[in-house]
């Protein structure tokens, strides 16, 4: 009832295929612990949506972090990485009834 133009996700799986997840540390840990993640500047080429904005703090100019930062909203992800996994299945299942007509 809250929702409008509600509209299918699809080619979810070419769009996870173009995600990179990566290890990374962050300059201000102390700690240097050793972090999982996805790059927010490539993933806003390809699903914008869970991109975040925000400005600067003070210690940021530390990093030359003059302009906007950006974040990633992970659980904005699950809907995509759902929609993914259907995908792929919808393959496997097309490749497990293409093998059992050979057989």
């Amino acid at each position: 009832r809250m929702k409008k133009n509600i509209t299918p996700i699809s080619n979810a799986l070419s769009m996870v295929n173009e995600l990179c997840g990566v290890y990374y540390t962050l300059c201000a840990d102390k700690n240097n612990e050793n972090r999982i993640g996805l790059i927010a500047q490539e993933v806003n080429k390809i699903l914008p949506e869970v991109v975040t904005c925000s400005k600067p703090e003070e210690n940021d100019s530390i990093y030359g972090i003059e302009d906007i930062k950006l974040g990633i909203k992970y659980d904005k992800l699950t809907a995509v990485l759902i929609e993914a996994i259907k995908e792929q299945q919808k393959q496997i299942n097309e490749l497990k009834n293409k093998l059992n007509n050979l057989m």
